[in-house]
C-alpha cells in the first residue's frame, strides 16, 4: 500500500470510529490514537526501507530480506531487528540445538518461520497461519530468502496435525493469540510432551495460562519464563536524527498488554 492509500485508509478508519463511538468519546480518542500511531509507524518503516533497504538490520535474523508489510503488528521493529528482542538468547540456543523440524503455529508473514529456516539449513519448517494474506506473505518471504523449499505454509492448525509433527527433536513455536492452551495440552496432543516449545503467553485472554502450562509440563520440561523488557533506540544509527517520539515508536510492537514467553525444553529421561 502506498502512502497516499495508507493516508486515505487511516482517515476513513478515523471517521468510522467517530461515527460509531459518539456515545463513548474516551474510547473513541483511544481508538483514534492507536490508528494514528500505527499510521506513523508505517511511515517510519517506509523511511527505513528507503535508507537501508527492506532488510533486517540487526539481531539473529540480520541480513534477512523482508517484505514491506506485516501480517500482524508494526513492521518497523522487525526491520530493525529488535522485535521480541527478549527471545534473542532463546534463538541462539535453538541454533545450537540444530532442530530438524520446526512447527510455527501463528507464523504471521514468516518472521520466525523464515528467520529460523535461514539459521538452520537442515531444518524443515511447517508454518501455520489462518490469515490468507499472512500465508501469501510468508511464501513471498521464504522466496526472497531462498528457503521456499523448506518452509511449508499451511492454513489452520489443529491438534491432529500437531500430534503428527511434534515429538523428540522437534521445536514447536507457538504464537496463536490465546490458543496456546488448546494446542499445548499433553492430554489432547501427547507428542508435545516430547518436543521443545517456545510459547507467547497471551494473558489478556487467559490470566492463568502461565500457571496452566507450568502444571501441564513441569514434570517433563525445564521451564524458563521470559518477561517483556525495554528497548534502546540509540543502538540503531538510522534512528539517531529522528524526533524522540519517532525513536520510541520505531520500537513499539503495538501490544494490547504484557505478553511474556515460556521457553520449555524436554528434561533428560533421568530427570523425569
Amino acid at each position: 500500500m502506498n502512502q497516499l492509500d495508507l493516508h486515505q485508509q487511516t482517515l476513513a478508519e478515523i471517521e468510522q470510529v467517530v461515527r460509531s463511538r459518539k456515545d463513548s468519546p474516551a474510547q473513541a480518542l483511544g481508538d483514534i490514537t492507536d490508528l494514528i500511531l500505527r499510521y506513523r509507524t508505517s511511515i517510519l518503516a517506509a523511511m527505513v526501507v528507503q535508507s537501508c533497504g527492506a532488510v533486517v538490520q540487526s539481531g539473529p535474523f540480520a541480513g534477512m530480506n523482508y517484505v514491506q508489510t506485516s501480517a500482524c503488528g508494526p513492521l518497523l521493529p522487525k526491520l530493525l531487528g529488535c522485535y521480541e528482542a527478549e527471545l534473542h538468547g532463546v534463538i541462539a540456543e535453538i541454533v545450537r540445538r540444530r532442530y530438524q523440524t520446526i512447527v510455527n503455529i501463528g507464523c504471521g508473514e514468516g518472521y520466525y518461520a523464515v528467520g529460523l529456516a535461514r539459521l538452520l539449513p537442515q531444518a524443515r519448517v511447517h508454518a501455520y497461519e489462518i490469515n490468507l494474506a499472512g500465508q501469501q506473505l510468508c511464501r513471498e518471504l521464504a522466496g526472497l530468502n531462498n528457503v521456499a523449499d523448506r518452509v511449508i505454509v499451511h492454513g489452520l492448525c489443529d491438534t491432529a496435525q500437531l500430534q503428527k509433527l511434534a515429538g523428540p527433536g522437534v521445536l514447536v513455536w507457538c504464537d496463536c493469540e490465546g490458543g496456546e492452551g488448546q494446542f499445548l495440552d499433553p492430554r489432547k496432543v501427547p507428542a508435545v510432551s516430547r518436543a521443545d516449545i517456545v510459547v507467547e503467553l497471551h494473558q489478556e485472554f487467559d490470566a492463568t495460562i502461565a500457571d496452566t502450562l507450568n502444571h501441564r509440563f513441569h514434570t517433563t520440561h525445564l521451564i524458563q519464563h521470559i518477561a517483556p523488557g525495554g528497548r534502546d533506540w540509540s543502538q540503531f544509527p538510522v534512528l539517531h536524527n529522528w524526533k524522540h517520539l519517532d525513536q520510541l515508536l520505531a520500537m513499539w510492537e503495538g501490544r494490547a498488554g504484557p505478553t511474556p514467553w515460556a521457553w520449555m525444553t524436554v528434561r533428560s529421561p533421568a530427570a523425569i
